[in-house]
């Protein structure tokens, strides 16, 4: 039933369903889902161990494909926690379509989820791991570059961010975006880092 219901269910005209031509979509998991503590599901998804211990019940780890403008679920997998969310990604990558944008976090920066994300013909503007270095391979006039992971060209843009607490105390800090969109003009760095933050 409810791969029957998870289609895109935006317009052309909702706020935040499209970035130009592409409906952009994001990847986002969760992993505090207890379940109840019988033998079958510590079998299938184990247990967690912390500093003290093992964790009271078994906890599964969900990973979605989701609209960004409307919410609406397009995929979704449970798993075991110790898959890892670029692994539980990489099992909902099949859903998505040439006229896709996806938005993710740093959790999502594997180079074989990247991959699998191009292989179906999507594009992707996701941030990465502030201690992965990439070569740098042109210089663009709007500050970004061009560089490559493996395989795939991609552009690498870095912004500086501030954000402002109640209190008038501020904190700084900088994001590396790595997206397929190559084309500084059509895609300027400050447009695109505005739109991953409808992530």
């Amino acid at each position: 039933l409810f791969e029957v219901i998870s289609v895109p269910l935006g317009q052309p005209a909702t706020p935040g369903v499209y970035y130009r031509h592409w409906r952009t979509v994001a990847f986002d998991g969760c992993s505090s889902l207890a379940v109840p503590d019988h033998e079958r599901n510590r079998a299938w998804l184990g247990s967690v161990s912390y500093r003290f211990g093992a964790q009271s019940y078994p906890a599964l780890q969900l990973m979605t494909l989701c609209e960004t403008g409307t919410r609406g679920l397009l995929a979704a997998y449970f798993g075991p926690r110790d898959q890892g969310e670029s692994a539980l990604a990489r099992r909902l990558s099949d859903r998505l379509t040439v006229g896709m944008l996806v938005l993710a976090d740093r959790a999502f920066d594997d180079a074989g989820l990247l991959a699998d994300i191009t292989g179906q013909g999507a594009q992707f503007l996701v941030r990465s791991k502030a201690n992965r270095r990439l070569p740098v391979l042109a210089l663009l006039p709007d500050g970004s570059y061009l560089s490559r992971i493996a395989n795939l060209s991609v552009r690498v843009i870095e912004a500086e961010l501030t954000a402002r607490a109640a209190d008038g105390s501020s904190t700084h800090g900088t994001y590396r975006l790595l997206t397929t969109l190559t084309d500084h003009h059509t895609d300027p760095a400050d447009r695109l880092i505005r739109l991953y933050h409808e992530r």
